[in-house]
């Protein structure tokens, strides 16, 4: 889940850590920072920082306002935002022709449609 430690903000971290990941036959964490989440995991892959991506945000879940955040550094190392992790993980599945686009060209598009256009066919 983007945006969130599945470790320390369950309502019952002991019942996830033994009941749950024992069960999982791979966990990969995305992270910045090596958190419980990531302790646990087979694989953390580097994300990178709210300074190095382009991406829509929510300010809080009290609104529906959006604030775009704009990249103002390239990301270091092997850090990638998690979109491009996402986007890459679907083009290695066989998916690339839903993820064929950069970040910024889907934020236009989420921007410029009232109704994405995967929706409007439905």
């Amino acid at each position: 889940m983007l945006g969130h430690d599945f470790v320390n903000q369950m309502p019952n971290m002991n019942r996830v850590t033994e009941e749950l990941l024992p069960h999982l036959e791979l966990v990969v964490v995305c992270d910045l920072f090596m958190t419980p989440s990531a302790k646990f995991a087979d694989y953390v892959l580097p994300v990178a920082s709210f300074y190095e991506c382009t991406d829509l945000c929510v300010a809080t879940f009290y609104h529906s306002y959006l604030q775009l955040q704009q990249k103002v550094m390239e990301p270091l190392y092997e850090c990638k935002s998690d979109f491009r992790i996402a986007a890459e993980l679907g083009q290695k599945l066989g998916f690339g022709e839903f993820f064929n686009k950069t970040d910024e060209q889907y934020i236009e598009e989420l921007l410029t449609h009232a109704i994405p256009p995967w929706k409007e066919s439905l």
